[in-house]
This record gives C-alpha cells, sequence and structure tokens, in this order.
C-alpha cells in the first residue's frame, strides 16, 4: 500500500512540474501556487522570476486565531478571501491560477471560487 501512495505522490509532481513550465513561459501575468497538507492550506503568488509577492497559509498567526481547523474547504475559502482582498489592494487582478498538480476538486475548487467571488481574475 505504501508504494501506491508513493506513486500518487510522484504523479502529482510531475504534473506539477510541467504545468509550471507551460505557466512560465507562456504568461506575464503573476501566478498563484497552491500547496495542501491534511491539515493546512496555503497559497503564494509569484512573479514571472519565482520571486514571492504574497503567501498566505492556515498556519499564520492571524488566520489561525480565526479557524477551527485548517483542512476544509471553510479554510480554503477564508484564506482565498484573505488573499484575493490583499492582491487587490496591491493592484494585483488578474493572474494564472497553477494548481500545483492537484484535483481541481474540494479545497483547490474552493479556493479559486472564493478568490473569483472577490474579484480576481484567471
Amino acid at each position: 500500500m505504501g508504494n501506491q501512495s508513493n506513486l500518487r505522490c510522484v504523479r502529482r509532481l510531475n504534473r506539477s512540474r510541467q504545468r509550471a513550465k507551460h505557466l512560465a513561459f507562456r504568461s506575464n501575468k503573476v501566478r498563484s501556487v497552491i500547496q495542501l497538507s491534511s491539515r493546512h492550506t496555503y497559497i503564494q503568488l509569484l512573479n514571472r522570476d519565482g520571486s514571492v509577492l504574497m503567501r498566505v497559509g492556515t498556519t499564520d498567526k492571524d488566520i489561525r486565531s480565526k479557524l477551527k481547523y485548517g483542512g476544509n474547504k471553510e479554510a480554503a475559502k477564508f484564506i482565498g478571501q484573505w488573499l484575493a482582498s490583499r492582491a487587490l489592494k496591491k493592484g494585483i487582478k488578474v493572474i494564472v491560477f497553477d494548481r500545483s498538480g492537484f484535483k481541481y476538486h474540494g479545497r483547490v475548487a474552493a479556493l479559486a471560487s472564493s478568490m473569483r467571488e472577490e474579484g480576481m481574475e484567471f
């Protein structure tokens, strides 16, 4: 059973690398990158050169105090809204949404929809 989960992880990382390479060469926009663990959700906004513009996760002190648990859809919605409001204040409206090889389902879909509701475009 350990080999199955390891194989799934390797495949996800390969999808992530391929997609990141594709997005880096074809877009001049800011890229959002998602990282999920079983207990927490993280998202970053990266420039074309790879430098981090913003980062938010359910482990941040401001956010952790407002959430009961960081590994569910509610937490993903909250950090999506938080990041989108901060990005709009800095003048970032159009981004490329990189799901990092994760399926567009559950927390990833909740995060994306909450960012769109706040006014982000991708």
